[in-house]
């Protein structure tokens, strides 16, 4: 498996993907056996899965894919997933992540809710909660679209109420 893997199987079959199209998902793990777990799981949940070797590559590349999520092992060499995670939200690009370890010391991030909110999966994991985790955020990045879409529209209804009052 290459550093930078585009996988365009997609499920003939409506039922591993709940009647919705299929979504992008990234992977990046340096451990080549999880990612293949992953790609696979994400091909028979029917969507798209695209799979890193390392942050650096993903990084370089997240505008040419833009997944709809992010699945990213903690610890990596050079650029770790919490440092990825970072230079994505200060880039302003907001998709949900999940991360991944086998590191128990990460165990006082779920603790204290650092990453809680954004997903986060010991390994070894099952497949059902990998796949608990890709609808609950997929959930999650349904609802924060909502919001987006109706804070704009009362900005777009608050603007032209004042330019109204104003004219």
């Amino acid at each position: 498996m290459s550093d930078f893997e585009i996988e365009g199987e997609k499920s003939s079959d409506p039922e591993k993907n709940e009647g919705r199209h299929p979504k992008c998902i990234a992977f990046c793990d340096d451990d080549m056996d999880i990612l293949e777990v992953l790609k696979e799981a994400a091909l028979e949940m029917g969507h798209e899965p695209y799979v890193f070797s390392n942050a650096k590559d993903f990084a370089e590349n997240i505008e040419l894919i833009k997944p709809d999520l992010i699945v990213t092992d903690i610890r990596m060499p050079g650029l770790n997933g919490i440092e990825l995670a970072g230079l994505i939200r200060d880039a302003g690009i907001n998709i949900p992540m999940i991360f991944l370890t086998g590191d128990p010391a990460f165990e006082n991030y779920r603790r204290e809710n650092v990453l809680e909110q954004i997903g986060f999966l010991s390994k070894p994991f099952l497949y059902d909660q990998l796949h608990s985790a890709i609808a609950r955020a997929f959930r999650y990045s349904n609802e924060v679209k909502k919001e987006e879409a109706s804070s704009s529209r009362l900005r777009d209804l608050l603007r032209s109420y004042l330019r109204s009052i104003q004219g």
